[in-house]
């Protein structure tokens, strides 16, 4: 089952898709608030690879990571997300960045994981984009 969302964000459009390309911005909002950033790496062109690399309060450690299939700045991504954890390789993360008068469009849409985490994966994008949304609020 895919997870959808689509959110307006009151921000330019090329910042927000810095913000999901470059390591320095991704280590600011992607992972859950309260935890310890302890890597990351965004090679941002088709076929480069990512990995985010955090710890949670509790210590235990946490990666995402995978490649980017597709890389169309300032307007697409296209992901494939690798969870070892969870033993799910092949999530595809599609995310637009539409241009508008003074904001911008985020259309993220998730395939590949069966119908019980739909809903989990749909509350932790909508908690990353809350946080990215803060992000650029506090610069």
């Amino acid at each position: 089952m895919a997870c959808t969302i689509e959110r307006e964000l009151y921000l330019p459009r090329e910042p927000v898709f810095e913000a999901w390309t470059e390591s320095e911005h991704l280590a600011q909002w992607f992972p859950p608030e309260g935890c310890t950033v302890e890597r990351v790496v965004a090679e941002a062109v088709a076929g480069g690879r990512f990995s985010i690399e955090w710890r949670e309060a509790s210590g235990e450690p946490v990666r995402e990571s995978g490649r980017f299939a597709e890389v169309s700045a300032p307007e697409r991504l296209v992901c494939i997300l690798e969870d070892e954890a969870a033993g799910v390789a092949g999530r595809r993360l599609r995310v637009e960045m539409i241009d508008g008068e003074d904001t911008c469009r985020v259309r993220l849409d998730e395939e590949g994981r069966g119908d019980d985490s739909a809903a989990l994966r749909r509350g932790e994008w909508e908690a990353r984009l809350d946080r990215l949304e803060a992000y650029f609020s506090a610069i």
